[in-house]
Formats: structure tokens, sequence, C-alpha cells
């Protein structure tokens, strides 16, 4: 994800559009996606994916390095377009969503713009959207990703954490009706990766938000979803699909179970099996 696929969220006028939050969740029927390589090759990278979301469900999708997790949720994010198949999201197409800023996107590159401060930067969806910023809504959603005291601080100042912690209260700022989650915490340190799932847990909790996760980490998809969604190597089809039996709030404690390993080892173990079945042409 990279700074101009952030701005498709940030810089689409604002549209006029009915609610339908609570219809149906997010929809993925029957979905292919083929990549042109040129020359006459195609590449698929998922086949025939279906699933649903539920309204203010989390679930989670794991998965083998390039076996269609992220492009699964670049179609929902109306940045990929399916080669067959369809998505919706409440009823409607994503980017009816998007162009109504209804639509939260958090991805491993934070994309925060590095000549503007923390609340510049939180501020960023409503100027945007072509409304006045509104104070308490920013300065609350600062406080509540654990950055009170940064306001007037700029990217280059802040930590990796930190950045994050920025790019979810921005992704936040208009009350999305879903949040979507491509490795917002790949590129951190085991401690502090393991802090910010806590913390994202605590803000979910607050709303829960119709999420989808995507990650390569067994445990932190243990932590945090409700369901969870195993993919095959690429072309990426779903192996498994696990309820998580655990109830909220998740704490360290809970990490430290029998059941909890017992479930890591599980999605591990079906992890273990994906990377080994062959590629399709």
């Amino acid at each position: 994800m990279g700074f101009m696929d952030a701005e498709k969220f940030v810089s689409a006028p604002a549209a006029d559009l009915p609610s339908v939050k609570g219809e149906s969740g997010i929809v993925v029927r029957d979905v292919v996606k083929d990549f042109d390589l040129g020359l006459g090759k195609r590449l698929r990278a998922v086949d025939g994916v279906s699933l649903e979301i539920s309204d203010g469900e989390f679930v989670a999708v794991i998965g083998p390095s390039g076996c269609g997790k992220s492009t699964i949720l670049r179609m929902i994010a109306s940045l990929e377009k399916p080669t067959e198949g369809e998505v919706s999201i409440n009823g409607v197409e994503p980017s009816v969503l998007v162009k109504g800023h209804r639509l939260g996107v958090a991805f491993q590159d934070h994309a925060l713009l590095p000549w503007l401060n923390v609340w510049e930067n939180v501020a960023l969806p409503f100027r945007a959207a072509g409304m006045r910023p509104e104070s308490e809504t920013i300065t609350g959603l600062i406080s509540l990703v654990g950055m009170a005291g940064f306001e007037k601080s700029r990217p280059k100042q802040l930590s990796g954490g930190m950045k994050q912690r920025v790019a979810i209260a921005r992704a936040l700022a208009l009350n999305p009706e879903v949040l979507l989650l491509d490795e917002p915490f790949g590129a951190l340190d085991a401690v502090t990766r393991r802090q910010m799932n806590f913390e994202l847990q605590e803000i979910w909790s607050r709303d829960s938000i119709t999420t989808l996760l995507i990650t390569h980490s067994v445990e932190e998809a243990v932590l945090l979803a409700d369901r969870l969604i195993v993919l095959t190597q690429r072309p990426g089809r779903i192996r498994l699909i696990e309820e998580v039996p655990f109830g909220r709030p998740r704490d360290r404690q809970l990490m430290r179970t029998a059941e909890f390993h017992q479930l890591c080892d599980k999605l591990t173990a079906a992890l273990d099996s994906a990377e080994e079945a062959p590629e399709s042409e």
C-alpha cells in the first residue's frame, strides 16, 4: 500500500448517500482474480473464493505468502476489480462506500503525509470529503489510540508503532461502516506488535465495526478475530474456516492457555498443508 492507494480514500468528494449499515456486511461471491502479465500470460491470484462477514464481525485471513490475501482485501476496498464473481458491502458495490467515505483502510505502509502533523493527518479525511474537521472527534481518536500529547508531532518524529496508531485513527475518522486492515503491524517488532494487538482489540470493542484483517501471524489472528479463514497457496482458495471460541476481552493470560495454543497449532498445521499444495497453472 503506497501513497497513491491511500490517496483514493482521502481524495474523493463526499457523496450524499443513504446509510445501509447493518444490511448484510461484506459478501464475496465466487470471486476470481487474474492479473495480465503481458505476452498473453495471465496469473491467477484468487480462484473461486466465497465468504460472508456479518455486520459487526471481526474476521482474519491468513495464508502463505503470495496466496492472494491482500488481493481479496483490495477487491473489497475497490482498489481492484474481480475478474469473475462479485463483491458487495451492505448491499452495494464497495466503490459506493469509498465515494461516501464509509470505508476505513489501514495498511502496513502507514502512508501519513510527512508535511502534516498528527492532528492534521487524522483530520485529513474530513478535509478531503469537503467537511469541516470535527475537533472533538479528532482529539478523541488521537487519545483513543494512545497518541495524546503528540498532536503537533510530524511522522518523522514518531516510531513505527506510533505511526500505525495515527493511521488507524485516520481510518476511523469518519466513523466508517467497515474497517479493512492489511498487515497493519507487519513492520513492527514483536513487543510493539503485541501491544498494538491489544490496543486494536480495545479500539474495535468500542464500536464493533465490521472488520477484515489480513495477517501472517497466527497468534495475532486468534487473539483478535471472531472467525479465521485459511487460504491455500496461490491461486488462493479457502482451505479452512474456523470459529474462535474465546470470549472478549482477550488478554495475555488467554495466550498462555492450552486452548489458545491448540487452536494456533491447528491453524499452523493448516498453513503448512496449504504451503505444500502444488500451485495451479
